[in-house]
């Protein structure tokens, strides 16, 4: 078994024990050896390299300072072929979203400019900068720039209703209180491969 197959095998035995895992406890982890999207070439790769979809490949910013909770976030980016970037908490969040902003900014001058990410899956409690913060930040960037506006996904065990209208609040399209199914995020993506 690979290093990395190790890893996402001890990543998925853990969820059990995560105070608020991002995944149903009902969930069944596949095991690493039979994912499609691990292979070989992949493994040491910090960004997967996405086989575009026939139609639409999104971009995602996956972002959880649980790095248990980020890790099954990446597994099933790469099984679904998405291009994805991480982050462990709201400033890396912010500064990858402003690096691919500028990205895209630069790419096609002459044009209005892609979304820095179609998607961005956004813990909301974590160390450094909190995801509302990195949001509303991220919103002022793109009022700022007049760039597209990202769809910015709250991924949380908060489940108040204060907690969801502060996140509204604060720029959030959707909110998803953990443990979430794989299968509801890859429906927002609009079924991306």
């Amino acid at each position: 078994m690979s290093d990395m197959a190790m890893e996402i095998q001890v990543a998925a035995n853990a969820v059990a024990e995560v105070h608020s895992p991002l995944i149903s406890a009902t969930m069944q982890i596949p095991s690493p050896l039979s994912m499609p999207g691990l292979d070989a070439a992949k493994q040491d790769t910090p960004t997967s390299q996405a086989q575009p979809n026939e139609y639409f490949t999104p971009r995602v910013l996956l972002v959880d300072d649980n790095a248990i909770n980020l890790k099954l976030l990446v597994v099933f980016a790469k099984r679904q072929k998405l291009v994805y970037r991480e982050a462990m908490n709201g400033l890396e969040a912010l500064t990858e979203y402003k690096k691919m902003a500028a990205t895209c900014e630069s790419t096609a001058p002459s044009t209005p400019p892609p979304k820095a990410f179609d998607f961005v899956l956004m813990d909301l409690s974590m160390p450094v900068m909190d995801g509302l913060e990195s949001t509303r930040q991220i919103r002022q960037y793109e009022t700022d720039n007049k760039a597209p506006r990202s769809t910015i996904i709250a991924l949380t065990g908060l489940a108040s209703a204060q907690d969801q209208q502060d996140a509204v609040d604060a720029g959030v399209d959707m909110y998803l209180v953990k443990p979430v199914k794989f299968a509801d995020i890859k429906r927002i993506f609009g079924g991306a491969n």
